[in-house]
């Protein structure tokens, strides 16, 4: 029980080796939660005070706890005690075996960090373990961190762009805005973006071969604060459900233009699709438009206009491209990944 009361006799401290007081004063603050999942902090070691690490913008705690136990983390101010959001970044480093507890302050001064534990089995919140101090000095520029989940880091993502930001930054005079993702290649990658609500056909995940990563495209309707969420899945057959992953904040300001990209379904995830044009799903009634699309392993690809077939042509090399008149209903673009199956729909676009 040192932790809650510091016996007078040595003999009382339960100890393997005996402290001082002034070592006694400087342990972080726990509570039963510490002591219940069994946690036990590496870093900083005897001190309930962390800095600033070297040449970063960010403070780091390291923990260790049984398999079975997941960690999360907040960073408030001092002065009004409000938790700073994207603030705090909580992962288990597989290679170390131990949680990286990492706290990204706004400004210089006196902020409280508490690390909270609860088992991975259990549906209900997490408690709190053990309580750090954060004396913020230099602080010359800030970062921040997207919201993530366990799925995040147990499928190995690497968010390419934006880097060192839990927000997007919206692009002046555009109708969409782009995340970056790179993650291994038996992920599957989906998402969407909501004010309020989720917006449809306001997403485009799709797959850059070239790049080796996943290009992710949000439309929002209406200037405002906006919350983008991306999922992740394994191909390795196992499971069908997507976990959530990570999450953006996008704050749209002068949005001249709305647009709405074409509809997809599972199979232009699935065999990582990259649609070039026309990213905006909605036609003009008897336009003429090139579809531009690499479908990969597709052994036939076709198109439907009116609902009706077209005759087969412009797809080599696992791309797609052929213009075409539009008509006047909706026009679909199918694919066949096997010689005596079915097409499949790949992406549908709107006609008006």
């Amino acid at each position: 029980m040192i932790y809650n009361h510091f016996p007078n006799e040595e003999k009382w401290q339960l100890l393997a080796g005996p402290i001082t007081m002034q070592e006694y004063l400087s342990m972080p603050e726990t509570h039963a939660a510490f002591f219940e999942f069994n946690l036990q902090v590496i870093s900083p070691q005897n001190s309930h005070a962390i800095s600033l690490q070297k040449d970063k913008y960010y403070g780091e705690i390291l923990v260790r706890c049984p398999d079975d136990t997941e960690l999360s983390g907040s960073l408030k101010e001092s002065t009004d005690e409000q938790t700073v959001k994207g603030a705090d970044k909580v992962y288990f480093d597989r290679q170390k075996s131990l949680w990286r507890c990492q706290f990204a302050p706004r400004k210089n001064g006196m902020h409280d960090i508490t690390i909270y534990a609860k088992k991975k089995s259990s549906e209900g919140t997490f408690a709190g373990a053990v309580l750090f101090i954060f004396d913020v000095k230099d602080l010359k520029t800030f970062i921040s961190f997207p919201r993530t989940w366990f799925h995040f880091y147990e499928y190995d993502l690497e968010v390419v762009a934006p880097l060192h930001s839990g927000s997007v930054v919206w692009p002046v005079g555009a109708s969409y805005c782009e995340i970056l993702i790179r993650c291994p290649d038996d992920v599957q990658l989906s998402g969407h973006i909501g004010k309020g609500q989720r917006i449809q056909q306001g997403e485009l995940i799709q797959y850059n071969a070239e790049k080796e990563l996943w290009q992710c495209l949000f439309a929002p309707k209406s200037n405002g604060l906006h919350e983008i969420t991306i999922f992740a899945k394994k191909l390795d057959g196992k499971e069908n459900k997507s976990h959530c992953v990570v999450q953006f904040d996008l704050d749209v300001k002068d949005l001249k233009q709305t647009m709405t990209f074409p509809l997809t379904y599972e199979p232009f995830q699935e065999r990582k699709c990259h649609l070039y044009e026309p990213l905006n799903g909605i036609l003009k009634k008897g336009a003429a438009a090139t579809i531009h699309c690499r479908l990969p392993g597709a052994t036939e690809v076709n198109m439907t206009v009116d609902s009706k077939w077209l005759t087969a042509q412009g797809y080599e090399n696992n791309v797609l491209k052929r213009t075409i008149k539009v008509g006047s209903q909706d026009m679909s673009l199918w694919a066949k990944y096997d010689k005596n199956s079915s097409y499949s729909s790949v992406l549908t676009y709107t006609v008006k």
